[in-house]
């Protein structure tokens, strides 16, 4: 396998950017994990703006003073609750990128699996993740190292050959953008499909305009349906 100088940093880099994307987590009981995974289903099905901290301890079957415990605002409770999504986000991408046969694959991988956990079923709770500073902040933060991380992957397709020498931050950027609109629902509705299929088809037909070798990632033959 190709491991020339510039391959390897690209490789470097992308473990680099996955490991930020994760970060580490705050070690919680039995208990507080089932109360944030049930906060977590209120948020993500109504946001967390119309819930006071009673009604989110009504709904979750706990005590305020429980809530108080895991944190001191209901907004501290949602930064940890997205920190949460994005954690086993990054672990769920990093998982299907292990699989992947090459950058190309790599690239649909980490779209598939990112964007439909971090973006698809927020339509509910993304205005209150804008409103609230810290975790606008926050969220932007992952937006722009998953967009770097979708560079550094085009960095070594180019490096092995597979790409033509191409702008990679201006190719993350629109493999990004196109796919966080093609996984939004009301797109979703008009085309009939799941996110994970309109993302991988998008995405293997916007990669046919840089790509030198083809991909196992974009054979018809390897793709459901």
């Amino acid at each position: 396998m190709n491991r020339t100088p510039a391959r390897a940093t690209a490789v470097s880099m992308i473990e680099r950017r996955l490991s930020m994307l994760g970060g580490d987590q705050p070690r919680y009981t039995t208990r507080q994990e089932a109360i944030l995974e049930a906060i977590e289903t209120v948020f993500l099905s109504e946001g967390f703006r119309r819930c006071t901290v009673r009604d989110l301890a009504n709904r979750v079957g706990c005590s305020s003073r429980t809530l108080y415990e895991l944190a001191p605002t209901k907004e501290e409770l949602l930064h940890i609750v997205l920190e949460r999504i994005w954690v086993r986000a990054s672990a769920q991408a990093r998982a299907e990128m292990d699989r992947a046969p090459d950058p190309a694959a790599k690239l649909i991988a980490f779209l598939r699996s990112s964007v439909v956990i971090l973006w698809s079923p927020w339509s509910n709770l993304m205005q209150d993740i804008l409103a609230y500073a810290p975790t606008s902040n926050r969220f932007e933060s992952h937006v722009h190292a998953a967009i770097g991380l979708l560079g550094d992957i085009v960095t070594e397709g180019i490096a092995i050959g597979q790409f033509h020498p191409v702008d990679a931050t201006l190719i993350a950027e629109f493999l990004a953008a196109g796919a966080i609109r093609v996984a939004s629902p009301d797109v979703l509705e008009q085309v009939g499909m799941d996110a994970v299929d309109a993302i991988q088809l998008v995405t293997e037909n916007l990669l046919k305009g840089i790509l030198v070798q083809p991909s196992h990632a974009t054979k018809p033959n390897n793709r459901k349906g």
